[in-house]
């Protein structure tokens, strides 16, 4: 239930753009004013694209602490750089900084466009309040994911957890038989506390 998913460096293309010069000076204030936009928003794109790489680089190196610089001043350069934030929440997660965390996970699951990055984001969120004992915003966001992608095995095992200690066995017992049904089996362990504390077998 620990584990935090990590997502794999990002190969990104950048395609310059060479702006030729207008012969005709109709609208030249416009026109220029135009480009000066385009300019400046592939020059911020290419910047964070750049701290980005360099916080996975970092990461790569194990050192967390610079990469976490690193994707900060990615999101600086660009704050709805989705994969910055997921990568920072990873490392903040892992560093126990769970408030932070979570906040850069909120900030993906608000920001991305892409469907598997919000359910990992939605899923690495209910990890850290399943740490921090909140159980009811856990099962909401495990609940999320599974609403998301249906055979994500890993909420379901995660979440018959939180419902453990919550004392709803039964929903612990039905995402238990889910979750092997997935081919995720259950810890040995968890499953004899289930097994005492609930008063089944299965």
């Amino acid at each position: 239930m620990n584990k935090f998913n990590s997502i794999s460096r990002v190969m990104i293309v950048c395609v310059v753009l060479l702006l030729g010069f207008n012969v005709l000076n109709v609208c030249s204030a416009s026109v220029s004013q135009s480009q000066k936009s385009k300019e400046e928003t592939a020059f911020k794109g290419g910047k964070a694209i750049y701290f980005y790489n360099q916080g996975n680089n970092y990461k790569d190196k194990g050192d967390i602490e610079q990469a976490i610089i690193s994707w900060s001043k990615a999101i600086e350069v660009k704050p709805d750089f989705a994969l910055a934030y997921y990568n920072r929440g990873n490392a903040l997660g892992r560093r126990g900084k769970l408030d932070e965390s979570i906040s850069d996970f909120t900030k993906v699951i608000s920001t991305a466009t892409d469907q598997k990055l919000k359910v990992l984001a939605y899923y690495n969120r209910a990890v850290g309040y399943g740490k921090q004992e909140k159980v009811d915003e856990a099962i909401a966001d495990y609940t999320k994911v599974i609403e998301m992608d249906p055979k994500y095995a890993p909420a379901y095992k995660n979440r018959a957890v939180v419902y453990f200690f919550k004392k709803d066995y039964d929903s612990s017992w039905k995402d238990v038989h889910k979750s092997e049904e997935l081919g995720l089996k259950m810890n040995s362990d968890f499953l004899q506390d289930l097994k005492s504390d609930s008063g089944r077998t299965g």
